[in-house]
């Protein structure tokens, strides 16, 4: 699986778009993300992958850290 973090206001229709991503709010997520013992690449809209070569339980744990981080900072709004 292939995901990326972004910060728009609205949903992008091209790389551009991407380009216009809030960095200031990316970096708080991906310092949160990281502080907890994630790897995740430090610019956006840079790619993160997870393959199945991951346990399910820490796919699990990585979807867990993600909603926790995006209810504490408001990026899940």
């Amino acid at each position: 699986m292939i995901f990326a973090v972004d910060f728009a206001t609205g949903a992008p229709r091209g790389f551009r778009d991407l380009l216009r991503t809030d960095d200031d709010a990316y970096q708080s997520v991906h310092r949160m993300i990281t502080d907890r013992g994630f790897l995740m690449l430090p610019l956006a809209p840079k790619r993160n992958h997870i393959s199945g070569a991951h346990p399910a339980g820490d796919i699990d744990r990585t979807l867990d850290t993600a909603g926790d981080v995006a209810e504490r900072t408001g990026a899940g709004r």
